[in-house]
């Protein structure tokens, strides 16, 4: 079974690639070929993950320029998460405990 971060990958690459769907992709690629494809992307971020990076770039240099004080954020701090990142919500990790007890 692929795990969730696996499958939103693959329909990522699909996009960027031109296939219609993942089930296609995977006929053409094998696991190791898909993690590698992964890794390539945490290093060289492509597509929509690219232009997300950009534009975080250029916030974090036009709010640079217009603030006098140095308050310590990074370019990073505005870019945005897509992997669940953060502190999970209440209800979230509710769910997550009923999940972990019935499997």
């Amino acid at each position: 079974m692929r795990s969730d971060r696996v499958v939103q990958f693959l329909f990522k690459l699909c996009l960027s690639l031109g296939y219609p769907h993942p089930d296609y992709l995977e006929t053409r690629l094998n696991r190791r070929q898909i993690y590698e494809w992964m890794a390539y992307s945490n290093l060289f971020p492509f597509g929509d993950d690219r232009l997300a990076v950009e534009l975080s770039h250029q916030t974090f240099w036009l709010r640079s320029a217009w603030l006098e004080e140095d308050d310590g954020k990074q370019p990073a701090d505005f870019a945005p998460k897509f992997n669940n990142e953060g502190p999970k919500s209440e209800a979230q990790l509710i769910v997550d405990e009923i999940l972990e007890s019935l499997g």
